[in-house]
């Protein structure tokens, strides 16, 4: 059930920029932090990220007809909660 661009948020969503949360950095990304508190903040960050992915995606296949098999995408909902 998507619109693509009939949708009313086309227009928003088009504009919306690429960006990497850091919830999806490398490991060798977040020592180029080099600081210690940060990279504990950021891999507990990721690791809540992590378990609501699984959480949402369990919704999610329980109605096929409504969320297609495309939409649960992991990528997808990063973007959306990153």
């Amino acid at each position: 059930m998507t619109l693509g661009r009939n949708s009313y948020w086309y227009p928003y969503l088009r504009l919306m920029p690429d960006v990497e949360f850091s919830c999806s950095w490398s490991e060798s990304d977040l020592k180029e932090t080099q600081d210690s508190v940060l990279i504990t903040e950021l891999e507990d960050y990721a690791t809540e990220v992590e378990m609501e992915w699984h959480t949402f995606k369990k919704v999610l296949i329980q109605y096929p007809k409504i969320f297609k098999k495309k939409l649960v995408d992991k990528g997808l909902f990063f973007n959306i909660y990153g």
